[in-house]
């Protein structure tokens, strides 16, 4: 896993959020709308998206996720609700409460079936 995207309006929940990803990632970019993320997702196409919920307009993860139409990218939906999954792909999406942490995306990946490094499963860098 190389490039993630997070797509949140919180600066709180960004810098959390890039905390949690930056050992397990080598490059994690932040956006703060689903319209710059769409945008991002063809230029920078990541490996994973974390979609949080919004505040302002109010929006769910999954309807910010939604709205950037990731195609077969898996997404982590960063929200507290349960509702925040609806008219999710259960196999390219998972729900996580706040706030991220390293094992929480370790597990979210294993759960996606997708391959975690040495230096990643040991949380060290990503080279």
């Amino acid at each position: 896993m190389e490039k993630v995207l997070i797509v949140t309006d919180s600066a709180a929940t960004a810098f959390r959020s890039m905390m949690a990803l930056d050992d397990l990632f080598a490059e994690v970019q932040v956006c703060n709308s689903s319209e710059t993320a769409a945008r991002l997702v063809k230029d920078f196409m990541p490996d994973l998206i974390v979609a949080a919920d919004q505040l302002a307009p109010r929006r769910t993860a999954a309807a910010v996720a939604l709205a950037v139409d990731a195609g077969s990218v898996p997404v982590i939906l960063l929200s507290a609700g349960l509702s925040s999954v609806q008219g999710m792909d259960p196999a390219r999406s998972v729900r996580i409460e706040p706030p991220l942490t390293p094992i929480r995306v370790r597990q979210a990946l294993e759960q996606f079936g997708l391959p975690i490094s040495d230096a990643q499963a040991s949380g060290g860098s990503a080279q």
